[in-house]
């Protein structure tokens, strides 16, 4: 047995002996034990020595208020059967505590807490917990449901260029567009989600309607299954097989200055500052700000992307009160089509075009910028009692010229309808929620009473530029270009939807929280609005409206068969505002009413060691919606709903440290995605489309031992075969595919300034594939791409 000294911080100036006598203010959220015991360390400036099997798997509720070294320390370890014994030169030694009893070492396990201080778990690739809505953060072991916090660590080793890229290493996620593109579009357990589904800090809607950029994010939280109690209902109504939450960057206690200069295939320059640092005489205020400018050339042919990004995060930390501002804008410009077609409902997939291939327009454009703002607070009423409350709201403006183009032949010919397409939509949310810890004899109640309110608007035109476009998936023929400058771009904002709702939870712990067992319900009011022109006074009116009111319940069980075992189950539900068909659809002026999806999970988690794994069950069923064929002289088709879509699941996931300076991430997922109970038995038991049964994600990372500072990295992606329609016919599916992507890093000092040198490479073989047909669209993959990036701190 050893003793690891951990030198956490030193007094320039005071003596230690002085330090333990001294009163300081603390602001250290709950988390894993070693990690508070880190930041109290830095703060107070002292010396602890311990072993570190000791903290292993221990957690801390955390330190707040005025206290001594002495009595910060004991409040930190309360709990846990472990002591600080101050020594005679000053410094501490943490020791078992002699009346510790095996009982002692347990902690309370579900906590209601907020804020992006939350301890990576080893490897530093993904977070211990993660934030479940209303329940605030929740340890990965501690929670009744499968979720993933991804890092910014991960995010900047593996040089993301956004969400889609990020989601590359969760089988249970599949991009349903092409990435690099205008969209964020994915499927979740086998369910679509749009980029505008996208919670930041807990209110969604707030990003890019199309895809926010990442860089000012600190974790990327992926909560797989319904969670309508725990994040409210989302305005736009197609988070069914998961949600997903941006928790951004705030100033550390260390001042952080560090620049990033990156190239991406062909010739996408990037520039992106991060800088941040806390003022006042307790650290009390921080300021951070991230700013990123990208462009040049994509790796697919006649394509240009031009990005720029500013996010300024400020927050206050008091004794009990904290404060949070966050301010966004976002400008998006692409020039190029993107890789996507429709395909002819009566003709065989073709084999895919190389992924570098544009058969689209290199005329096509989009053009984009959003603004947001949101606002936080905290306050703790006493020890055990906290109020929080955030509002957040945003401008999202965007517009398309593009030829929305079908694959009409076998030798690859496409035609497309030209189209200008302006779009402008607000969001608004607002949450506040009362949370606090009791006990009623030998169970621990956890309890939170919440409400939130989302108002969207949403306003949208489509309009026909020109002569239709022609041109080939495997020999592009470019057309004419096509102005659409002529025509305005002001559009009515003629769809909104708000929901409001309150909730509540209690989490019990019973058997020293050995058992967990959480209910909870949130009651949800759904309203959908349509309007017109009058086009006598030109005054808006009402076209349709629709208004429901709907409880969704939600159970979740923890049962803990060792402090490295946790059993889990859950039950959940999502509601969904009844979908309004675009203006792509002849009945785009109808409002479906809001429809439930419901969720039936189980799973096992066991820590091995530094490697977390855990696996899983699951059942959601959905309302199906199909695109019919016209019935009219109008050709374009009828959304409607028929049956439902039953989605059966099994996943397996790990992350962490396997050993040393091995690392892992992945896993593998199957789904059934079935239909059921569509008009008069047609499709019944056929597969829905765009939905592989099989995918497998598995990353690893290894720290090469004869060459400090140098990490290697492998990935391989496998998808199973997809269907582009209900017919389930082999002609109409895509091939299964498997893809290989590489990188490597270096760490080293330059002239005194921590410096990182990374590359990555996706597709290493270059293969050529159908990435998705879900939507009914096919979408090819990306071709190789190279990324390099050089980071230093200033």
């Amino acid at each position: 047995m050893y003793i690891k000294l951990l030198t956490l911080a030193v007094a320039a100036t005071l003596p230690i002996i002085a330090q333990a006598a001294d009163t300081r203010s603390y602001n250290i959220a709950g988390g894993a034990l070693e990690e508070a015991l880190n930041r109290f360390g830095r703060a107070s400036g002292i010396m602890l020595s311990f072993v570190p099997d000791l903290t292993s798997g221990l957690r801390s509720e955390g330190l707040q208020g005025q206290h001594t070294v002495d009595s910060g320390l004991a409040r930190l370890l309360a709990g846990s059967g472990l002591e600080a014994v101050r020594q005679p030169n000053g410094s501490y030694l943490l020791r078992r505590a002699a009346s510790a009893t095996p009982a002692d070492a347990k902690l309370q396990t579900i906590q209601v807490r907020s804020g992006t201080d939350v301890a990576p778990a080893p490897g530093g690739q993904v977070a211990r917990a993660g934030r479940l809505g209303l329940l605030g953060n929740v340890e990965v072991m501690d929670t009744p449901f499968n979720q993933t916090s991804y890092t910014a660590k991960l995010m900047q080793d593996q040089q993301v260029r956004g969400l889609m890229d990020l989601l590359e290493n969760d089988p249970s996620v599949r991009n349903s567009s092409p990435i690099d593109g205008e969209a964020d579009i994915i499927m979740v357990r086998g369910f679509e989600m749009y980029g505008r589904e996208i919670m930041i800090n807990g209110i969604a809607g707030l990003g890019d309607n199309r895809g926010a950029m990442i860089e000012a994010v600190e974790r990327i939280e992926v909560l797989k299954g319904p969670s309508a109690m725990l994040n409210g209902v989302s305005p736009w109504g197609s988070s069914v097989g998961g949600s997903i939450n941006y928790v951004m960057k705030r100033a550390e206690d260390t001042p952080t200055a560090q620049f990033t200069g990156s190239f991406a295939s062909r010739s996408q320059l990037g520039a992106h500052f991060d800088l941040g640092r806390r003022f006042g005489d307790k650290n009390q205020f921080g300021a951070r700000v991230n700013t990123v400018y990208k462009n040049g050339d994509g790796a697919i042919d006649s394509t240009a992307n031009r990005q720029a990004f500013t996010a300024v995060a400020l927050d206050y930390r008091g004794d009990k009160l904290r404060l949070t501002a966050d301010g966004t804008y976002q400008e998006k410009e692409l020039h190029g089509g993107l890789a996507a077609s429709r395909l002819s409902s009566s003709l065989a997939i073709p084999r895919a075009p190389r992924g570098s291939t544009n058969f689209k327009q290199a005329w096509e454009t989009y053009n984009s910028d959003n603004r947001s703002l949101q606002l936080g607070l905290e306050y703790d009423i006493n020890q055990d009692w906290k109020f929080s409350a955030s509002h957040g709201q945003s401008l999202n403006n965007e517009v398309y010229l593009q030829a929305v183009s079908t694959i009409n032949n076998a030798n690859g010919n496409i035609l497309g309808s030209v189209f200008l397409i302006p779009a402008r939509s607000t969001n608004k949310g607002s949450n506040i929620s009362l949370s606090g810890k009791f006990s009623t004899g030998p169970v621990t109640h956890a309890v939170v009473f919440g409400g939130g309110d989302v108002t969207a608007r949403r306003g949208q035109a489509t309009l026909a530029v020109g002569a239709a476009a022609l041109s080939n998936i495997y020999q592009p023929v470019a057309q004419p270009y096509r102005d659409g400058s002529g025509i305005s771009t002001d559009v009515d904002m003629l769809n909104r939807y708000n929901t409001r709702s309150s909730a509540v939870s209690d989490t019990m712990g019973f058997f020293n929280d050995q058992l967990l067992l959480m209910v909870g319900a949130r009651n949800q009011a759904i309203g959908s609005t349509l309007y017109r022109r009058n086009t006598g006074t030109g005054q808006l009116e009402v076209a349709r409206d629709a208004n429901s009111n709907k409880i969704t319940p939600t159970t979740g069980l923890v049962y803990k068969l060792t402090p490295h075992w946790s059993l889990y189950a859950n039950y959940i539900e999502s509601l969904m505002p009844g979908p309004t068909p675009s203006t792509y659809y002849q009945n785009s002026m109808q409002i479906f009413d809001p429809y439930p999806s419901k969720q039936y999970e189980a799973g096992v988690k066991y820590e091995l060691g530094k490697l977390t794994i855990t696996s899983n069950v699951y059942q959601i069923t959905l309302q199906n919606g199909v695109e019919q064929a016209s019935n009219n002289s109008d050709p374009r088709p009828i959304f409607a709903l028929d049956g439902e879509q039953r989605n059966r699941g099994f996943e397996l996931n790990t992350f962490g440290e396997a050993l040393p300076g091995l690392r892992l991430l992945g896993g593998y997922s199957f789904i059934d995605a079935r239909l059921i109970h569509t008009q008069d038995g047609l499709t019944d038991g056929r597969r829905a489309r765009g939905v592989p049964k099989n995918n497998l994600n598995l990353g690893s990372e290894w720290d090469l031992p004869f060459l400090a500072g140098a990490t290697v990295s492998g990935r391989m992606v496998y998808t199973d075969r997809m269907f582009i329609d209900t017919g389930n016919t082999r002609a109409r599916s895509t091939p299964s595919w498997t893809r290989f992507d590489i990188g490597a890093r270096y760490a080293t000092r330059i002239n005194g300034h921590d410096t990182t040198f990374r590359l990555n490479i996706d597709n290493l073989a270059n293969r050529d594939y159908w990435s998705s047909a879900s939507r009914g669209v096919l979408v090819v993959g990306a071709p190789r791409s190279v990324r390099l990036s050089v980071s230093t701190d200033l």
